[in-house]
């Protein structure tokens, strides 16, 4: 998500942010200690205890008049640079959670994220921030007991079971080799449909 290959090393980025189109927060809580609510025991530790790093993570919560308490998590590993996965884990979750709230019925996950995907995207498109990164999110919508998991690049999210000897993976990775498959094989299919089609004949 987001590549913007503007030729600016660090330095340069260091001495134009206060004339910068985007504002980055330092400040992180790397560890949050296990939370109690809504039936859920959940928690999170960063390794790293660098703000300017290329891995990011961060947790939402938020209601939704018709699906309740929403619980996101997002996991954000940056490359060409640290500014694109520190900026995506301060925003991208608030533009999931603007666009679950717009959904009158809050059901159609596979369209909220889709749309907030494609906003944010476009939004760092004007930023002019340098490098990119992978997203994964994770939502837990309480009321339903239900997971949702969405992903671009190559993070991953897994389910275990039995002490963790049990594992499901939940998200499959985006890369180069797969996507070309998956066009690929769009493009296939489409050429097949066409040459069935009576105008073809």
């Amino acid at each position: 998500m987001g590549n913007n290959n503007s030729g600016k090393n660090q330095s340069d980025t260091n001495k134009d942010k206060s004339t910068s189109q985007y504002a980055l927060d330092y400040k992180r809580n790397f560890d949050i200690t296990a939370e109690k609510g809504d039936g859920i025991v959940f928690g999170y530790h960063e390794a790293s205890k660098k703000t300017r790093d290329e891995d990011q993570a961060t947790y939402v919560c938020w209601k939704h008049s018709k699906d309740g308490t929403i619980h996101g998590w997002g996991i954000f590993d940056g490359h060409g640079g640290y500014e694109c996965a520190l900026y995506s884990s301060q925003h991208f979750l608030q533009f999931v959670k603007e666009s679950h709230k717009n959904a009158p019925t809050g059901s159609d996950w596979k369209q909220i994220l889709s749309d907030a995907f494609s906003q944010f995207d476009q939004h760092l498109g004007t930023l002019h921030i340098r490098g990119g990164c992978t997203v994964l999110c994770v939502f837990y919508v309480v009321s339903k007991k239900q997971f949702i998991v969405a992903n671009v690049g190559d993070a991953r999210a897994i389910h275990t079971t039995n002490n963790g000897t049990t594992v499901c993976p939940l998200s499959f990775d985006h890369t180069p080799v797969n996507e070309y498959d998956r066009i690929a094989t769009q493009a296939r299919q489409l050429l097949e449909t066409q040459a069935e089609s009576p105008l073809a004949k």
